[in-house]
Protein backbone atom coordinates (compact mmCIF):
# COMPACT_ATOMS: atom_id res chain seq x y z
CA UNK A 1 0.00 0.00 0.00
CA UNK A 2 1.26 3.46 -0.85
CA UNK A 3 0.12 6.89 0.25
CA UNK A 4 -0.93 8.77 -2.90
CA UNK A 5 -1.78 12.08 -1.32
CA UNK A 6 -3.02 14.16 1.58
CA UNK A 7 -5.41 17.08 1.13
CA UNK A 8 -6.68 19.61 3.62
CA UNK A 9 -10.11 20.96 2.74
CA UNK A 10 -11.02 24.51 3.74
CA UNK A 11 -14.11 24.93 5.90
CA UNK A 12 -17.13 27.12 5.20
CA UNK A 13 -15.44 30.15 6.78
CA UNK A 14 -12.73 29.97 4.09
CA UNK A 15 -9.93 30.11 6.64
CA UNK A 16 -9.80 27.02 8.85
CA UNK A 17 -9.17 23.51 7.65
CA UNK A 18 -12.29 21.48 8.22
CA UNK A 19 -11.19 18.07 6.96
CA UNK A 20 -8.20 16.13 5.74
CA UNK A 21 -8.22 13.31 3.20
CA UNK A 22 -5.68 10.51 2.85
CA UNK A 23 -5.63 8.58 -0.43
CA UNK A 24 -3.93 5.18 -0.49
CA UNK A 25 -3.16 2.95 -3.50
CA UNK A 26 -3.61 -0.69 -2.50
CA UNK A 27 -1.21 -2.10 -5.12
CA UNK A 28 -2.82 -5.54 -5.07
CA UNK A 29 -1.57 -8.16 -7.54
CA UNK A 30 -2.28 -11.84 -8.22
CA UNK A 31 0.81 -12.57 -6.09
CA UNK A 32 -0.34 -10.20 -3.33
CA UNK A 33 -4.13 -10.53 -3.69
CA UNK A 34 -5.52 -9.37 -0.33
CA UNK A 35 -5.23 -6.43 1.97
CA UNK A 36 -6.90 -6.16 5.36
CA UNK A 37 -7.29 -2.70 6.85
CA UNK A 38 -6.57 -2.59 10.57
CA UNK A 39 -9.57 -0.44 11.48
CA UNK A 40 -8.47 -0.15 15.10
CA UNK A 41 -5.11 1.33 13.99
CA UNK A 42 -6.97 3.65 11.60
CA UNK A 43 -9.10 4.98 14.47
CA UNK A 44 -6.01 5.43 16.65
CA UNK A 45 -4.38 7.42 13.83
CA UNK A 46 -7.53 9.52 13.38
CA UNK A 47 -7.64 10.35 17.09
CA UNK A 48 -3.98 11.39 16.87
CA UNK A 49 -4.76 13.63 13.88
CA UNK A 50 -7.59 15.28 15.82
CA UNK A 51 -5.21 15.88 18.74
CA UNK A 52 -2.60 17.42 16.42
CA UNK A 53 -5.07 19.53 14.44
CA UNK A 54 -7.84 20.82 16.73
CA UNK A 55 -9.60 22.62 13.85
CA UNK A 56 -10.02 19.45 11.79
CA UNK A 57 -13.53 18.03 12.13
CA UNK A 58 -13.37 15.09 9.72
CA UNK A 59 -10.73 12.65 8.49
CA UNK A 60 -11.44 10.91 5.18
CA UNK A 61 -9.47 7.79 4.27
CA UNK A 62 -9.79 6.24 0.81
CA UNK A 63 -8.22 3.02 -0.46
CA UNK A 64 -8.14 2.53 -4.24
CA UNK A 65 -7.22 -0.13 -6.78
CA UNK A 66 -7.81 0.87 -10.42
CA UNK A 67 -11.47 2.04 -10.58
CA UNK A 68 -12.38 0.37 -7.27
CA UNK A 69 -12.34 2.23 -4.00
CA UNK A 70 -13.55 2.03 -0.45
CA UNK A 71 -13.11 3.94 2.75
CA UNK A 72 -14.94 6.74 4.39
CA UNK A 73 -14.99 9.62 6.80
CA UNK A 74 -14.61 9.62 10.55
CA UNK A 75 -15.91 12.70 12.32
CA UNK A 76 -14.39 14.26 15.41
CA UNK A 77 -17.63 13.43 17.20
CA UNK A 78 -17.38 9.71 16.30
CA UNK A 79 -13.70 9.56 17.29
CA UNK A 80 -14.42 11.32 20.59
CA UNK A 81 -17.15 8.78 21.32
CA UNK A 82 -14.75 5.88 20.65
CA UNK A 83 -11.95 7.56 22.63
CA UNK A 84 -14.26 8.31 25.55
CA UNK A 85 -13.00 11.81 26.28
CA UNK A 86 -12.27 15.20 24.74
CA UNK A 87 -9.48 14.76 22.20
CA UNK A 88 -8.78 18.50 21.94
CA UNK A 89 -7.53 18.57 25.55
CA UNK A 90 -4.45 16.62 24.43
CA UNK A 91 -3.38 19.37 22.03
CA UNK A 92 -3.19 21.98 24.76
CA UNK A 93 0.10 20.95 26.36
CA UNK A 94 3.23 19.04 25.42
CA UNK A 95 2.90 16.88 28.54
CA UNK A 96 -0.68 15.87 27.73
CA UNK A 97 0.24 15.05 24.15
CA UNK A 98 3.60 13.33 24.72
CA UNK A 99 2.94 11.51 27.97
CA UNK A 100 -0.77 11.12 28.63
CA UNK A 101 -2.04 10.45 25.09
CA UNK A 102 0.10 7.45 23.95
CA UNK A 103 -1.13 4.90 26.53
CA UNK A 104 -4.73 6.04 26.02
CA UNK A 105 -4.36 5.61 22.25
CA UNK A 106 -2.99 2.09 22.75
CA UNK A 107 -6.04 1.23 24.83
CA UNK A 108 -8.53 2.30 22.13
CA UNK A 109 -10.75 -0.57 21.00
CA UNK A 110 -12.50 -0.17 17.67
CA UNK A 111 -13.97 -3.08 15.75
CA UNK A 112 -16.81 -1.85 13.54
CA UNK A 113 -18.89 -4.38 11.63
CA UNK A 114 -17.73 -3.29 8.16
CA UNK A 115 -15.74 -4.82 5.32
CA UNK A 116 -12.05 -4.64 6.19
CA UNK A 117 -10.50 -6.90 3.53
CA UNK A 118 -10.28 -6.25 -0.20
CA UNK A 119 -9.35 -8.88 -2.75
CA UNK A 120 -7.47 -8.19 -6.00
CA UNK A 121 -9.92 -10.18 -8.12
CA UNK A 122 -12.91 -8.32 -6.69
CA UNK A 123 -11.24 -4.91 -6.96
CA UNK A 124 -10.27 -5.55 -10.60
CA UNK A 125 -13.75 -6.87 -11.47
CA UNK A 126 -12.35 -10.31 -12.25
CA UNK A 127 -14.71 -12.16 -9.93
CA UNK A 128 -17.77 -11.05 -11.91
CA UNK A 129 -19.61 -13.43 -14.26
CA UNK A 130 -17.99 -13.63 -17.67
CA UNK A 131 -14.47 -12.69 -16.54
Amino acid sequence: MELNGVRFEVGPDGVHEDSVQFDYALQLTPNNPKYTVNLQAVMQDVILIFALFPKINSVNIEFTQADYGFGGAISREEATEVFGQDITAFSKSKNNFAEALPPLLEAVEYHPDVMDTVDYYHAMGLDEAGN
